[in-house]
Parts: structure tokens; C-alpha cells; sequence
């Protein structure tokens, strides 16, 4: 059975976190409002044992200089809001929504289910050029870097890499058929 404790102290003081066990910790996640702040706890919790460190950053254009010091993955809550608010919006079976920059496009993830337009299509008559791009399928337990010929089947989780101008056609390739009805 495991136990938990509170401990009080500064993040930043490789004591305090050696106290807290550190070393024995899978993932660190350092969510202070301060985005130096937890820079720096999730590096020091990474120096003194961590083996994954986490790190809220309010600040996107800090991001790609915080991954690149050693934090593992950020957090950034406006990212994540508007994952949340596009995956309400999008049509279809969708399963994630994350935006590539605000004026590029989106990462999709959506279940390709009995009346989707997917099943049954291979990738190349899903993939336009410059527009939407099939990066991965996931079907059952393995993961499939799809190429021309790949063909879409039920029940896979499909990823697409999507440009802005062309989220309104894969919308309607994850949506219900009308026949379906």
C-alpha cells in the first residue's frame, strides 16, 4: 500500500526534494504561476533523481527553450483549453484536437467507426497534398506509420495532420454517412 505526506518547502532546494524522495519518482509535475519557477524545479527534480519532469508553462513562446533545457513535456493551460474547446466543436468521432500555431492547423485524432467515411479508404485517397497528412494509425496494440496503400480500417484511431483550410473536409470524413441513418 502506498503512503503519501505533505511536505513543506522551496522546490528549488535539492535538500527539500531529496527529503521528498526524488530520486524514486517517476514524473515530476511543477505548477506553480511562476514559469522560471517551475523551469527550474522540474531541471533540479531532473538532476537529483526524477525520471520525467513536467513543468506549467503560462508563456507558448518559452516553450521550445524550456524542452530544449531538458523538461520533458510543458503544459501550457491556454494549449490546453483550446484542445478542450476544438474537441467539443469538431465533428465527427473525435478523440484529441491540438492546434499547430494559431494560423497553421490542427493535429486530429479521431475513431474510425462502422458509419465513418474512413473505413474502407486507403491513405492515399484520404492524403491531399499540402492539406491533410495521415501520420499514424493505431490499430488494436501497434501503431501503424501509414503509407499510400495503408488502408483504414474499423475501429483504428487515425491521426491527421490537417491545415486549416481543409479541417471542414475531414470533419466530414469522420462523420456519420447518411445512409448510416
Amino acid at each position: 500500500m502506498e503512503t503519501s505526506h505533505i511536505l513543506c518547502g522551496d522546490a528549488l532546494d535539492s535538500e527539500v526534494l531529496n527529503e521528498a524522495g526524488v530520486e524514486f519518482t517517476e514524473t515530476v509535475v511543477a505548477v506553480t504561476q511562476d514559469d522560471n519557477v517551475n523551469t527550474l524545479a522540474s531541471l533540479l527534480a531532473k538532476r537529483c533523481g526524477a525520471e520525467r519532469a513536467l513543468s506549467l508553462i503560462n508563456n507558448p513562446a518559452s516553450i521550445p527553450l524550456v524542452t530544449s533545457l531538458g523538461v520533458d513535456a510543458v503544459i501550457n493551460p491556454r494549449a490546453v483549453t483550446v484542445s478542450i474547446i476544438l474537441n467539443k466543436v469538431r465533428r465527427g468521432h473525435i478523440l484529441g484536437v491540438h492546434t499547430v500555431r494559431e494560423d497553421f492547423g490542427e493535429l486530429i485524432e479521431a475513431e474510425v467507426h462502422e458509419n465513418s467515411s474512413l473505413s474502407g479508404l486507403k491513405v492515399s485517397e484520404i492524403d491531399r497534398p499540402n492539406e491533410i497528412k495521415v501520420a499514424a494509425i493505431m490499430r488494436k496494440d501497434e501503431v501503424i506509420m501509414p503509407n499510400a496503400s495503408t488502408i483504414v480500417q474499423l475501429d483504428d484511431r487515425i491521426v491527421v495532420m490537417v491545415l486549416n483550410s481543409a479541417i471542414k473536409d475531414i470533419e466530414r470524413l469522420f462523420s456519420a454517412r447518411l445512409d448510416y441513418f
